[in-house]
């Protein structure tokens, strides 16, 4: 009988453990993969990285641009022999040998942005309004809005600006680009990725939007509609939205997205944020944000890793 127990519960703590190791991978998105996955997809083109197991992407050929040497400690795993026979495999990506060489410079070269997706302008003290924003949303420990590295409140840092808008307020593109890929979050909730041309390892991506507008494939022009602020849960009328500018294989990351502004726009924008930050504390008589130590407004740092 004692023998019988001992396997019965050998065979729980097996099956446990089994349970336990059973993670669908491919259903996180790129930045979301958990510790027991890895990232990978066409090497440099972080735009079409996925969440994969460790075995499927060491079984998964890359294709890097014609002409990229890859080394082994570039890979998101230990795979040297994978770099070499990549190496050894060139693959063309274009006929037009200009481009190739374009698409190439673009891995050094951030998007620059033109717009911050949202409207922002002075508060109307009868309306309670900031253009898109509305002062009576939901706030986040006190914040309008997470600005980017900031604390969310549970010690681990935002690696997005992060506003909450009232559900139907139109979400704009920052930039011109191709809509490389929408992918669902929720029920009406999506997330997508702009690029600048096929082979471009940048990704401009906006998080939590509904009543998409566009779909992977289409051109954007800067201010162009790309849907409506995605809802945060059935009890409340508002909704969030996440702008993000990233790039990487293994590691995700992620840019000032208010520090790639162009300068035609930049000073302009980065007043509108320091207004609506100023209001907003004047507003609530608390001081919340530490704008002294912010890299420009909106953000606590240039770029940070999740």
């Amino acid at each position: 009988m004692r023998l019988i127990y001992g396997l019965v519960l050998v065979l729980l703590l097996f099956t446990s453990c089994a349970v336990k190791q059973e993670i669908n991978c491919d259903s996180f998105s790129v930045y979301e993969c958990p510790d027991a996955c890895v990232r990978c997809g066409s090497y440099k083109l972080s735009s079409l990285m996925e969440c994969h197991t460790k075995e499927f992407c060491e079984n998964t050929p890359f294709e890097p641009p014609e002409g990229t040497v890859i080394e082994s400690s570039e890979l998101p795993f230990d795979a040297p022999n994978l770099a070499d026979e990549l190496n050894a495999t060139p693959i063309n990506i274009t006929e037009n040998n200009d481009s190739d060489e374009q698409d190439e410079n673009l891995w050094d070269e951030h998007p620059v942005l033109y717009d911050i997706g949202i409207n922002i302008e002075p508060l109307d003290s009868r309306t309670k309004k900031a253009g898109d924003l509305d002062f009576r949303a939901i706030s986040y420990s006190d914040k309008m809005f997470l600005e980017f590295g900031g604390d969310e409140g549970d010690g681990s840092l935002n690696p997005h600006p992060m506003f909450v808008l009232p559900l139907g307020t139109e979400i704009h593109a920052v930039s011109d680009g191709l809509v490389n890929w929408i992918k669902p979050l929720g029920d009406d909730d999506y997330d997508m990725c702009i690029y600048r041309s096929e082979n471009d390892p940048w990704c401009v991506s906006y998080e939590h939007i509904a009543d998409v507008r566009v779909k992977e494939g289409d051109k954007v022009k800067v201010g162009d509609v790309l849907g409506k602020v995605g809802r945060i849960n059935d009890f409340t009328n508002f909704g969030k939205f996440d702008l993000k500018v990233w790039h990487g294989g293994a590691t995700i990351l992620n840019h000032c997205p208010y520090d790639l502004l162009h300068e035609s726009v930049r000073e302009e924008r980065l007043a509108e944020i320091s207004n609506l930050v100023m209001e907003w504390e004047d507003y609530i008589h608390k001081d919340v944000y530490n704008e002294d130590d912010w890299l420009v407004p909106g953000c606590a740092m240039e770029s940070m890793t999740e």
